[in-house]
């Protein structure tokens, strides 16, 4: 329920930025998605989020997207405002990544600035390598999916069981852990075990991961990374330049794994340079 509250709090305050709350329904799911139409936009820019959170994680940045760009924040099946309605517990790499591909689609997307934290970067990475004409630029924010030697054993921090073992998890994302977040951690415990988080991490196959596909990002691509992540290896910034050498990399000192809600004006300053 606090979680919840939480995703409506947040939809009133787009709300009155002039965002819209829509739905739409993709057959195995119904996707929410948050949207703001600009009377005369630079470009269209589309949002995806991380794992185990929503559109919501936006909320400190979308004041500055609106400004000049047509924004599409979508919550992933499960996730957020949206349903499964496949009658599965959640959905795989491959259908979140078919998910995302069928949105954009539906939207009759032809050019655009693809933007991933964490998990929605590595599935924004995927897409990006699917279909590169039609992405402007691409920004990866502290981005999973990029494999490298160890990279399995995340799985294991994702196995909440305890409220303790969520302590363990927002200690390896954040660098200074919000103190009013940790009343909240039953809270967040329930969440994701609601959401079939740790299923999910240990459904994962080695192919999942983004290896071939670094190879074929082409357009623009902007790394932002919080040097003080604990939940990823810097080996993936390594990953990414041996593969993708033109990538432009910004690093946030003093920052964990969520760049957006830590430091989120380190994050508009890299923004405005890159955008």
């Amino acid at each position: 329920m606090v979680i919840e509250f939480l995703h409506t709090v947040i939809r009133w305050r787009l709300r009155r930025l002039g965002v819209q709350s829509k739905t739409v329904d993709l057959g195995n799911c119904s996707l929410h998605y948050y949207e703001y139409q600009h009377p005369a936009p630079q470009g269209t820019v589309v949002l995806v989020h991380g794992l185990g959170t929503s559109s919501s994680t936006w909320i400190n940045v979308f004041p500055f997207f609106i400004k000049k760009f047509h924004v599409i924040a979508l919550d992933l099946p499960g996730f957020g405002f949206s349903r499964i309605r496949n009658g599965n517990k959640f959905f795989s790499i491959s259908e979140h990544l078919n998910t995302l591909k069928k949105f954009i689609e539906w939207k009759e997307l032809q050019s655009y600035i693809l933007v991933g934290h964490s998990m929605g970067g590595w599935l924004a990475a995927k897409h990006a390598a699917c279909c590169p004409s039609h992405i402007e630029r691409l920004l990866l924010i502290n981005t999973a999916g990029v494999y490298y030697h160890g990279a399995e054993d995340l799985r294991q921090i994702f196995d909440i069981k305890a409220s303790e073992d969520v302590g363990t998890l927002v200690d390896a994302m954040w660098y200074r852990y919000p103190w009013y977040f940790k009343p909240m951690r039953r809270a967040i415990r329930n969440d994701l075990l609601k959401r079939h988080v740790s299923e999910f991490v240990y459904s994962i196959e080695t192919e999942d991961f983004l290896i071939e596909e670094l190879y074929k990002l082409t357009m623009p691509l902007t790394l932002i990374w919080g040097m003080e992540d604990k939940l990823l290896s810097s080996e993936t910034i390594e990953v990414v330049r041996n593969k993708v050498p033109t990538v432009e990399l910004k690093l946030i000192e003093k920052c964990g794994h969520v760049p957006q809600l830590e430091r989120p004006e380190a994050v508009l300053n890299i923004l405005e340079s890159v955008l």
